[in-house]
């Protein structure tokens, strides 16, 4: 049984691809192989893998630079976006309200009410 012939793959075009933030179903494609080939010459190649991984991280430096750039300039969206996605901040808001009931109760919340207050789990027929 004849096999296909082995497809090179061009390592300089997955390193740019990559480096673009093309997912390995997109490399792939680009490269005009299926995505499992890919993922198998991958397994098969440790440089295979360590070029898109190469290719990412230089994306990310490139990234990261600019952003630290347009932090020096004083862009506070950018400065926002860092502090919560390196820094660890948040923004929270802590909201009180008063609540009043108009009208009828609805049957069975005080119950269920209760239950909870009380912590014990509500059975539907009355019984807390």
């Amino acid at each position: 049984m004849k096999t296909k012939p082995k497809i090179e793959l061009d390592l300089a075009k997955i390193e740019e691809l990559a480096g673009l933030g093309l997912t390995r179903e997109e490399i792939a494609l680009s490269l005009g192989v299926s995505y499992s080939t890919l993922n198998r010459r991958a397994k098969e190649s440790e440089e295979i893998e360590t070029t898109m991984k190469r290719g990412r991280a230089l994306a990310n430096i490139k990234v990261a630079g600019e952003l630290m750039k347009a932090i020096e300039k004083g862009n506070v969206t950018a400065i926002i976006f860092y502090l919560k996605t390196r820094a660890g901040w948040t923004e929270k808001q802590k909201i009180e309200a008063e609540v009043t009931q108009r009208g009828k109760v609805p049957e069975g919340l005080p119950a269920i009410y209760a239950a909870l207050k009380s912590g014990k789990e509500f059975l539907p027929n009355g019984n807390a």
